[in-house]
């Protein structure tokens, strides 16, 4: 079932071999970059009334890193590990908490474009692969909010 879902929803994101193989490429440089958009991600929900309690102290620690190590294994492409942590952990933990919906929708715009301000600003990156590869994240993006949806939706169901 897994490799269904995650499978059917790549192919609707155009997420193809080449786009995972341009993002493994410059995974190294991007896993540094991922402490610092962390802190900017947690920084930026802490301006916006999303309705979350504080994102302080312990709480704080172990969100910021459950959301490393998500972003970590985005980067990986592992999508089949992104979608079993989805169904079996995060998609519950949304519902009970009343996890609003669009603080996924921040999340995966926020990975986005946080990511395509580091590419434009990397002097390591080609000014020619640097298009693509903030496209290729964007339909990791996108591939991670919808797999995260669904789980959701299949919460709810379950």
């Amino acid at each position: 079932m897994t490799e269904t879902i995650v499978s059917t929803y790549m192919r609707t994101m155009g997420l193809d071999e080449d786009t995972i193989a341009r993002v493994r490429t410059h995974r190294p440089l991007l896993e540094t970059r991922i402490d610092g958009l962390v802190d900017r991600y947690f920084a930026h929900l802490r301006t916006l009334d999303l309705g979350l309690p504080p994102l302080e102290g312990d709480r704080a620690v172990s969100l910021r890193a459950i959301r490393v190590a998500h972003w970590k294994q985005l980067l990986d492409a592992d999508f089949a590990g992104v979608w079993t942590d989805y169904a079996e952990n995060i998609g519950r933990r949304a519902i009970e908490s009343r996890l609003p919906p669009k603080v996924l929708l921040v999340a995966a715009e926020w990975f986005h474009l946080d990511l395509a301000r580091e590419i434009g600003d990397a002097p390591e990156i080609a000014p020619d692969d640097r298009i693509a590869l903030i496209i290729a994240l964007g339909r990791f993006a996108y591939l991670d909010l919808a797999l995260a949806q669904a789980a959701i939706g299949m919460t709810w169901i379950d």
